[in-house]
């Protein structure tokens, strides 16, 4: 069994990406689960696979926030934190403004009556995924990936053909397109989740996006700090593969 989990701060695109290595993986025969934030509010370390699910996956597939990792203190909320990283680990990141204000309306929306100065860095959780990162890297020199969902979407085939290079497993055109999105929607999908249960695959909607105008929020500044360190990181050789 291989496992392979994406990490991001909300709204970088992990779920979509995530979820095209999952459909290609089945297009190509093999036997896999996928788990949504699955150490979202959980108290182990290793989360319980879906009863309907085989005992015996090829690939186990999880997507989850690295803030759901820590607590308000920024320490790890579970104590066997590197069985929990063991396996190949993808970073995604994407433009700080476009991901923060994504996150903003996102929020607002969800929840209308509170106030967008509500949203504080600690909550974003570019910190954690830095911090993840790091560990990552010492963990698993190998096996940790940081890919630019903004470079994606631009040229999906030849950036997921090498992400899966990487990752050691066969690029499948069903990670391209798909009829319907079969996985289950999760509490929060409704609200967070829309574009990719909409979706078709990266031939559509998902492809288009703008950037907003150079605004100079803390929130925006903070995060764009850090995937700008993680990047330096990546490129520097201390064993982070950086997808351009």
């Amino acid at each position: 069994m291989k496992i392979i989990n994406f990490w991001e701060a909300p709204r970088c695109r992990a779920t979509v990406i995530s979820y095209a290595i999952y459909n290609g993986l089945r297009a190509s025969g093999h036997n896999c689960v996928y788990q949504d934030e699955p150490w979202h509010w959980r108290n182990t370390s290793k989360p319980e696979f879906n009863p309907n699910d085989s005992e015996n996956p090829d690939y186990v597939i999880n997507k989850d926030q690295a803030m759901w990792l820590f607590d308000r203190r920024s320490r790890f909320r579970f104590s066997k934190i590197y069985e929990i990283i063991e396996g190949y680990n993808v970073f995604v990141i994407r433009d700080s403004e476009q991901s923060i204000m994504s996150h903003i309306r996102n929020f607002l929306k969800l929840y209308p009556d509170r106030k967008e100065s509500d949203i504080d860095t600690a909550v974003i959780g570019f910190a954690q995924l830095e911090m993840l990162f790091m560990l990552s890297i010492a963990q698993n020199p190998g096996r940790t990936v940081l890919l630019n969902s903004d470079k994606l979407i631009m040229d999906p085939a030849v950036k997921l053909m090498n992400l899966c290079k990487i990752l050691e497993i066969e690029y499948n055109g069903g990670m391209m397109s798909w009829d319907t999105v079969d996985i289950e929607k999760p509490p929060w999908g409704e609200h967070w989740y829309e574009k990719l249960f909409e979706s078709k695959g990266f031939t559509d909607s998902l492809n288009n996006y703008t950037y907003a105008p150079d605004i100079q929020d803390e929130r925006i500044v903070f995060a764009r700090n850090i995937t700008e360190r993680m990047e330096r990181v990546a490129l520097s050789g201390t064993g982070a593969i950086h997808i351009i």
